[in-house]
């Protein structure tokens, strides 16, 4: 059996009226695909017919097709799907549209540091080794007191990398896990104490 939540249902509807489906009528069509060295990979696209080999679901209003393969690795499995930003649209009349929305499999994570010139190492680990760091956020809050916030950009071209460039750096660790480390005030813009990394 396959669950929608709530959140899940309205996501849907939204974009299937924005490629022209109807979600009363129309299907979403979950697939599973060999994606070599990677492991397996996930498709979701919409669909107006089931094939006579599908398997058909219905739930929370959505009707959901899977090819017999793709049902055999998705048994017993969960999967969240999401934005991972605010998506503004001017309104025109009564609607607003939205256009090639990314939508990520997977759920938000946060971790939180306070910046200590007691611990030399400072590197900020991301603590999860199955973290996607494309779309990984860093920014940094003044104090505890003051909530002031500042984005840091990934550094990519080290040439264009100044003392004031609020950057940060991404290494992968021993153990498989990545960290996030900032510039010196020689390349890149460095932290002070009491500053609060978020990840």
């Amino acid at each position: 059996m396959i669950k929608v939540t709530e959140q899940a249902k309205q996501e849907v509807h939204k974009l299937m009226l924005v490629d022209g489906y109807d979600s009363n009528t129309d299907y979403i069509r979950v697939g599973v695909k060999s994606g070599g060295c990677s492991g397996l990979s996930y498709d979701l696209k919409f669909d107006k017919k089931a094939n006579q080999t599908d398997k058909i679901f219905q739930d929370n209003g959505i009707k959901i097709i899977v090819d017999d393969k793709s049902f055999l690795y998705l048994i017993g499995t969960t999967y969240g799907f999401l934005v991972n930003e605010d998506i503004t649209s001017a309104v025109s009349g009564n609607s607003a549209s939205f256009v090639n929305v990314p939508i990520y499999e997977g759920t938000l994570a946060t971790a939180k540091y306070t910046v200590d010139s007691n611990n030399p190492d400072k590197k900020y680990l991301i603590t999860s080794n199955r973290a996607d760091t494309t779309t990984l956020k860093v920014s940094v809050q003044t104090s505890a007191t003051d909530t002031r916030l500042a984005t840091y950009k990934l550094a990519t071209e080290l040439t264009d990398v100044t003392a004031t460039s609020q950057v940060y750096f991404l290494q992968e660790e021993h153990h498989g896990e990545f960290e996030v480390y900032f510039g010196d005030n020689v390349l890149g813009q460095g932290l002070v104490d009491g500053n609060i990394v978020i990840l």
